[in-house]
């Protein structure tokens, strides 16, 4: 990646599907040092349909690529305490540290916010959660056709003889926010 605003900056991206390795892009794109950590298996969005980044379905898909082009990739099995502690320290290396997961899991495995910031205070700490830090819906899990739902969205698309239907586009979650006024 080109040298930009972000230059010298480091991210740690614990991030699946969208919304995590879509920050973690914006933020190489801007010249940080982003490191894309991965559970065994990886990233959902590596078998997110055709069009494939090569000649068969083992390839990674295209979205995939496309969102995680410029990081360095790890995997980190949250199972094995090592590895738990190995992205803990790797936090303590970072600037930033981003994740989009289920609400549950960092606090689960010792890379909450409280943890990480007592222990590394100069750490930016992005909790890319689907509702947001406050209310009543904060810990409830947030994806992408659950966010059409929840605003109405799938309601109002597709043929009206049938039943409702996902929009085919990726919506960014400030824009579900907005329009369920929060």
């Amino acid at each position: 990646m080109p040298d930009g605003l972000l230059n010298g900056i480091k991210v740690i991206e614990f991030g699946q599907n969208l919304a995590g390795p879509y920050c973690g892009q914006i933020l190489a794109f801007l010249g940080a040092e982003v490191l894309k950590v991965e559970r065994p298996g990886g990233d959902d969005a590596r078998r997110w349909g055709s069009p494939f980044a090569g000649k068969d379905d083992s390839a990674p898909a295209v979205a995939f690529v496309s969102l995680n082009r410029g990081k360095q990739s790890t995997v980190i099995d949250l199972r094995e305490e090592d590895q738990r502690l190995e992205l803990v320290e790797l936090a303590g290396t970072a600037d930033i540290f981003v994740h989009n997961l289920r609400v549950d899991v960092p606090a689960q495995f010792g890379f909450d916010a409280a943890s990480l910031l007592d222990r590394f205070p100069q750490l930016i700490y992005a909790n890319l959660g689907a509702f947001g830090h406050n209310g009543p819906w904060r810990e409830k899990p947030g994806y992408e056709p659950i966010i059409q739902v929840m605003a109405g969205l799938m309601s109002i698309n597709g043929d009206p003889a049938a039943p409702p239907a996902r929009v085919g586009v990726s919506y960014r979650s400030s824009t579900f926010r907005r329009a369920c006024g929060r």
